[in-house]
């Protein structure tokens, strides 16, 4: 081998070697940007996080209960729901539980609060609507037609179209209309099949 055979033999060595260490040094920085781009993504979602809450009714509105968002971002697409079937029970004449319905709520703002009224209706026929609102919803209890204990979720969506799911537990006090509620938790979930198809 001739000198200049060598020099060329050497150089392809290094010049191997040196892609390869750029390679390595490329993909490593490739993996760190990833991790800081999906941190920054977490920290602006804690930022904007929503945070819809249900609350007691109010003097002025006694027959409804008020959702709020009471996070630093907008929510979307809020979908309040209940356990549903809440006969105590049997009962000869319905012979079917009842279904508590809570409206949806488009959008709720920073700060922003809506009424929901309860439907409730019979659990084999949605369409139904037998009563409207919380003392309604309170005479159910005395006459233990439903439980005194029972689950509102609520379903919503962040800015960054992330699902979350908040959960309270409702239980009748026994005044009129008066049900005490207790958070229980917010978790993020995936998407309700009824608002991934909206």
């Amino acid at each position: 081998m001739t000198g200049i055979e060598t020099a060329g033999a050497i150089a392809s060595i290094v010049t191997a070697g040196a892609t390869s260490v750029t390679l390595a040094v490329l993909i490593w920085y490739t993996i760190e940007t990833h991790k800081l781009r999906r941190e920054a993504q977490r920290q602006n979602e804690s930022a904007l996080l929503p945070i819809v809450v249900i609350e007691e009714p109010p003097q002025d509105n006694p027959d409804a209960f008020i959702i709020r968002n009471i996070g630093k971002g907008p929510a979307f697409q809020v979908f309040p729901s209940t356990t549903t079937a809440f006969e105590k029970h049997p009962k000869e004449n319905l012979g079917n539980g009842f279904v508590v319905s809570l409206q949806m709520a488009p959008v709720l703002a920073v700060d922003e609060s809506a009424s929901i009224r309860p439907l409730v209706s019979l659990e084999n026929d949605p369409f139904s609507t037998l009563l409207a609102g919380v003392g309604k919803l309170a005479e159910l209890v005395v006459t233990e037609k439903i439980t005194e204990t029972f689950t509102i979720e609520i379903y919503y969506e962040s800015q960054s179209r992330t699902a979350y799911l908040t959960r309270f537990t409702a239980t009748y006090v026994g005044n009129e209309r008066q049900f005490a509620l207790f958070y229980e938790s917010t978790t993020g979930t995936p998407r309700r099949k009824e608002l991934a198809e909206s």
